[in-house]
């Protein structure tokens, strides 16, 4: 009952949804952890904005955080949490005031407590962030959470501020000549990469191996603690614990981070490291597949048109991407559906198995959710309310919040 005054309370006094309320309690009580003394009490508030420092005043006041005594027994040399009002030791039954005692105000969290914080930060999360029509879609992802493999898109590091795939192919438009600009953005604009790419070759002094140093020199300006510097999803795509990860981009940031924690996983997979199929799907070790290659392997990196066909026109990966999708239902992440790239590589990897794929899409319409699943068979829309800024943009941690949302629902 006390958690639900405390968030009506504070609900009421600044103005904010449930929601904000409730994470806003979440991230008071990780940054003061479960139990902190009077002194700690002090760091915490120095380091919590005004909002969260008044909501950490009421747990205190309303007792959703308690109150208690550090009571350690001088006779029995051991130690216990008491109630503030508690004046006798448990251990030694004598007064705690007396000259064998020594007592510290704490202030603790109860387990119970943290649960139910956690339970109402996912299901009002789900309510924040999953589109309303599209909920069905996200409870059947759930439900096969255990065969889910995330396929990852350009749109997953827009929130380290790194450019996405279409800016920074768009970025190489300095090599044309002025009439034939309009052109090429045009392929840009509609998410033709591939297209655009083939008319550079064809326009430009652009070799392929070119084009490709071109894009290389691209991911090298990426600081190396790039991770780190702005909130993101690798951290929660790491903690899906997923068998294997597929993307079509050709920076090494997921393998880097999993690296790190499983040193085992330190180099990025691209089919020419696939010799046996049944091995990759049974040895589990979060490998990232780079389908379209990646550039410390530039051989491997399908930059144009032709590369699309003759990678897809190969028996041998169209029989691997079977073995993928026998088993598996794939998380499309980090996509748009307004991108012909998107739309032709869907066909392409469904067409000989079918089955039921997902994709999370912000800010998506009725109309357009249906529109999508008539294109591409099989492919469930999980739409997401993501907020835009003053000139309509995504408001880009409020995207990493919302695809947070999906993934914590999928941790095996």
């Amino acid at each position: 009952m006390s958690l639900n005054t405390l968030i009506d309370i504070v609900s009421k006094k600044l103005s904010i949804t449930k929601f904000q309320v409730v994470e806003s309690i979440y991230n008071v009580i990780n940054i003061s952890g479960d139990r902190f003394n009077e002194i700690r009490y002090e760091d915490v508030k120095r380091l919590l904005d005004g909002n969260e420092s008044l909501i950490l005043d009421e747990m205190i006041n309303l007792k959703v955080i308690k109150k208690m005594i550090l009571c350690e027994c001088l006779l029995t040399e051991d130690s216990e949490f008491i109630g503030e009002e508690d004046k006798i030791c448990p251990k030694c039954r004598n007064s705690i005031r007396d000259n064998n005692h020594e007592v510290y105000d704490y202030y603790l969290l109860d387990r119970n407590e943290k649960e139910q914080i956690i339970f109402l930060l996912n299901s009002l999360a789900e309510e924040e962030y999953i589109t309303e029509f599209t909920r069905g879609n996200f409870k059947d992802l759930i439900r096969k959470k255990d065969f889910i493999i995330p396929f990852i898109g350009s749109g997953v590091s827009i929130p380290l501020n790194l450019p996405s795939w279409g800016e920074m192919i768009r970025n190489l438009k300095s090599e044309l000549e002025a009439p034939l600009i309009p052109a090429f953005t045009r392929y840009v604009d509609t998410g033709n990469y591939l297209k655009a790419l083939s008319f550079l070759e064809e326009n430009t002094l652009l070799d392929k191996e070119l084009i490709k140093e071109k894009i290389v020199d691209e991911f090298e300006k990426i600081p190396k603690d790039v991770l780190y510097q702005n909130d993101n999803n690798y951290v929660d795509l790491y903690n899906m614990n997923s068998k294997f990860y597929i993307t079509t981009n050709y920076d090494n940031l997921l393998t880097d981070y999993i690296s790190k924690k499983e040193p085992s996983v330190s180099v990025a997979y691209t089919w020419k490291d696939i010799i046996n199929m049944q091995n990759f799907l049974r040895e589990n070790k979060k490998r990232v597949l780079h389908i379209h290659g990646h550039i410390q392997k530039t051989d491997t990196m399908i930059v144009t048109e032709e590369d699309y066909k003759n990678l897809y026109q190969n028996t041998s990966i169209k029989d691997n991407l079977l073995g993928i999708m026998g088993t598996n239902n794939l998380l499309f992440i980090g996509f748009s559906f307004n991108d012909e790239f998107f739309k032709m590589l869907y066909k392409d990897i469904t067409s000989s198995i079918k089955g039921n794929h997902y994709i999370l899409l912000p800010n998506v319409t009725m109309d357009k959710a249906k529109k999508i699943m008539e294109d591409a068979p099989g492919l469930r829309v999980i739409g997401l309310n993501i907020k835009t800024d003053c000139e309509g943009k995504y408001i880009q941690q409020d995207f990493v919040q919302a695809v947070r949302t999906v993934l914590k629902q999928l941790i095996i």
